[in-house]
């Protein structure tokens, strides 16, 4: 039997030597660097999404602007196979 996750869990995360601290909820994930009090947060429907809320997350987190697509120009993901 899996636990259900319904407090929180805190651990340390070391990357490219920078240290982390990852939380786990219920609702989602927050990564921040050791010592910070900010950080990036995700909810799990955003990481378990098709992805778009994912990047576009990820992107406003480094300042990223989104880009703007022509009106007339197809969407290549959308775009069905023939």
């Amino acid at each position: 039997m899996i636990t259900p996750l319904t407090g929180t869990l805190r651990r340390a995360l070391h990357v490219n030597g920078h240290e982390y601290t990852v939380l786990l909820t219920a609702t989602g994930l927050k990564l921040t660097a050791k010592g910070k009090r900010k950080g990036v947060e995700f909810t799990w429907a955003d990481l378990l999404g098709e992805g778009n809320a994912l990047v576009t997350a990820l992107n406003a987190s480094l300042g990223i602007a989104p880009r703007v697509q022509a009106a007339n120009s197809p969407d290549v993901r959308t775009r069905k196979a023939h």
